[in-house]
C-alpha cells in the first residue's frame, strides 16, 4: 500500500521521489528471455539478408560523379553553422527545440506518470522544403538544435519538479507556436523554388553524347 502523504506527490506534483512499493510481479524466465532476444536477433538478420538481396546496386559511374563532386568535411561543418545568417532557420530553432524538449518529457517523464498517446512530427522535412541546395547542412542544424533540446531536459530532469518541466514546455511550445507561422507565411507568399531533378548527370549518358557526336561528324 503506498501512504497518504506519498499519494500527494505524485502527478503534476513528483519531485523525483522513489516509492518503494511491494510488488507481487515476477522475473520472466530464462527461456522466454532467450526466446525473445533470438527474435530480436532473427529479425535483425533477416532485414540484412533482405536488403542484400532485393536493393538495387549503386551505380558506379554516378558513385564516382558524387565522389568527385563532394565537398570536404570542413566545408560541410561551416556550412552547418553559415546557414544560422537565414532568418527563416532562426525562427525554426524554437519548433526544432521542442522536438528535444517533448522526446525527452514522453520518454522520460510522461510515461512514468502517465499513458502516453502516439505523437507525430514532421519537422525535418520542413527543413528539406526551405533549404533544398543546402540539405546537409540544414539537416544537420536540424539535428544538433533537436540534439540539443533533448540533453537540456534531460539535464534538468533530475532536479526539477514535474510541473515546473511542464511550464517549461509550454513556454518553449508558446515560442514556436509565435515563431513557426512566420516561417509557413513566408514560405506561402514566396515559395522556395525546387532544385533541378537532375544535379549530376550519369557518366554513361556523357560518354553516348560524345559518341554520337564524332559519329555524326565522322559521317559528314
Amino acid at each position: 500500500d503506498i501512504p497518504e502523504e506519498v499519494l500527494e506527490t505524485c502527478g503534476a506534483a513528483e519531485c523525483g521521489l522513489v516509492v518503494e512499493v511491494n510488488s507481487t510481479s515476477t522475473k520472466p524466465t530464462q527461456k522466454l528471455v532467450w526466446t525473445l532476444v533470438g527474435s530480436y536477433i532473427g529479425v535483425g538478420l533477416l532485414a540484412i539478408i533482405i536488403v542484400s538481396v532485393f536493393l538495387d546496386n549503386i551505380d558506379a559511374n554516378q558513385t564516382s560523379v558524387f565522389r568527385e563532386n563532394r565537398e570536404p568535411f570542413c566545408h560541410t561543418f561551416l556550412a552547418t553553422f553559415r546557414l544560422l545568417k537565414d532568418w527563416r532557420l532562426l525562427t525554426l530553432i524554437p519548433l526544432t527545440m521542442y522536438s528535444g524538449f517533448e522526446q525527452s518529457f514522453l520518454s522520460g517523464e510522461y510515461t512514468k506518470d502517465s499513458k502516453p498517446d502516439k505523437l507525430f512530427t514532421n519537422t525535418i522535412t520542413l527543413y528539406g522544403v526551405l533549404f533544398p541546395r543546402e540539405k546537409e547542412a540544414a539537416f544537420a542544424n536540424y539535428r544538433m538544435w533537436e540534439s540539443l533540446g533533448f540533453v537540456i531536459a534531460f539535464a534538468y530532469s533530475t532536479f526539477l519538479c514535474l510541473e515546473y518541466k511542464i511550464y517549461i514546455l509550454i513556454a518553449v511550445l508558446v515560442l514556436t507556436i509565435i515563431t513557426y507561422p512566420i516561417v509557413e507565411y513566408h514560405e506561402y507568399k514566396h515559395p522556395t523554388e525546387p532544385i533541378e531533378e537532375s544535379t549530376y548527370q550519369n557518366t554513361k549518358d556523357i560518354i553516348e553524347t560524345k559518341s554520337n557526336s564524332i559519329i555524326s561528324q565522322t559521317q559528314l
